[in-house]
């Protein structure tokens, strides 16, 4: 095997709950990963002479420089531990998933590029082997090697399959033109007006007719100050008919769960 091809699918948070702050300046949270298989960044992944890694992303007209690319620290970081297993890789990927949407591009890149490797080189490494490994690159690295909804506690590194059952519902992704970023997003919590009687966990379970207005993203506050046209398209998407709408993640992208019996 000389090449790998795969999607690179998105996410959305549905609900975040941030518990409080460590010393280290880390987030305790909770949420739900949920994947997003109609959005996707398409890669491919090839062996290359050497002991490098080359990104290119054609049309993508953002610059980013190589070692803060995602995808180069997934190999860089598997290269490093298996210096004899591993070579040279040249990494293509077409990408659709807008970046500051937190819709998890960067981190679905790295998880593919990790699963590539893998393949490529014969490594054998189990998925939850992978995941472990993935950990320092990002809190939803380690969910897209799964792709399944997994509900993250700790600083989002800790997971538990949440038997989640969305399909009377149609999921529709908003991408929106601003860029979110997460370090101003989590700058602009206030945690002493953060209060949860009920864990996160225990409000997904309810009915989703009854999610509006419980199962929240304690980050929206802080990012409709900064951008409050997200809020509009959020309260757009409730006017359209959605059940349940929210930001993901830190935004800017949008979401609005639809019954599909309308």
């Amino acid at each position: 095997m000389n090449s790998v091809h795969l999607r690179c699918i998105a996410k959305v948070n549905i609900g975040l709950h941030i518990m409080g702050r460590l010393s280290n300046g880390y987030h305790i949270l909770e949420t739900l990963f949920y994947p997003v298989h109609e959005l996707f960044d398409e890669m491919v992944v090839e062996k290359a002479p050497g002991n490098s890694c080359a990104v290119s992303m054609p049309g993508f007209r953002e610059e980013v420089p190589l070692e803060k690319n995602l995808a180069w620290k997934a190999w860089k970081l598997l290269a490093e531990r298996y210096p004899l297993e591993i070579g040279g890789i040249k990494v293509i990927i077409r990408k659709r998933i807008p970046s500051g949407a937190g819709l998890g591009g960067g981190s679905s890149n790295a998880a593919g590029v990790m699963m590539a490797t893998n393949q490529l080189f014969g490594l054998g490494l189990s998925n939850e082997h992978l995941a472990a490994l993935a950990e320092p690159l990002g809190a939803d690295v380690p969910f897209f090697i799964f792709g399944e909804p997994l509900y993250a506690t700790g600083i989002g590194n800790r997971f538990k399959v949440l038997d989640l059952n969305l399909k009377d519902y149609i999921l529709e992704v908003r991408p929106q033109s601003w860029y979110s970023s997460t370090l101003d997003a989590y700058a602009g919590l206030d945690l002493t007006r953060i209060n949860h009687k009920n864990s996160l966990r225990d409000l997904l379970l309810q009915p989703v007719a009854r999610w509006k207005g419980s199962v929240v993203n304690d980050l929206e506050t802080s990012v409709f100050h900064r951008i409050p046209g997200i809020r509009c398209e959020i309260e757009k998407l409730y006017q359209e008919g959605a059940v349940y709408a929210a930001m993901t993640g830190s935004g800017s992208a949008v979401f609005g769960l639809f019954s599909s019996d309308i």
